[in-house]
């Protein structure tokens, strides 16, 4: 194997790279995607430290109007106008399955 100083000799003493002694926490996001049997409908969760958001979207591209999500285990339902915007609930939630219904 060669050596940095091989590959590249015409590196000056002053461009070398050092490993850094600090450590920079990055915080943790979870994806998980729900899709209906029919795929007509993806949904997103990203799940971080501090909240979750709900994507909601059509595999046609439409704007959907009007519909809820239930949320399980947590027995959640929750209410979308429409899908143009994610859903941003300021708690972690853990989903497991997503139920959706049209009005």
């Amino acid at each position: 194997m060669k050596k940095i100083d091989e590959i590249y000799p015409e590196r000056d003493e002053k461009y070398r790279l050092a490993a850094a002694s600090e450590t920079e926490l990055i915080p943790r996001i979870n994806i998980k995607t729900f899709i209906d049997d029919s795929r007509d409908f993806i949904i997103k969760v990203l799940e971080s430290e501090t909240n979750t958001k709900i994507f909601v979207f059509s595999t046609q591209n439409l704007i959907i109007n009007n519909f809820k999500i239930f949320i399980e285990p947590q027995n959640l339902e929750l209410y979308f106008n429409d899908n143009s915007q994610p859903l941003i609930l300021s708690d972690k939630l853990e989903i497991d399955s997503i139920k959706i219904f049209f009005d």
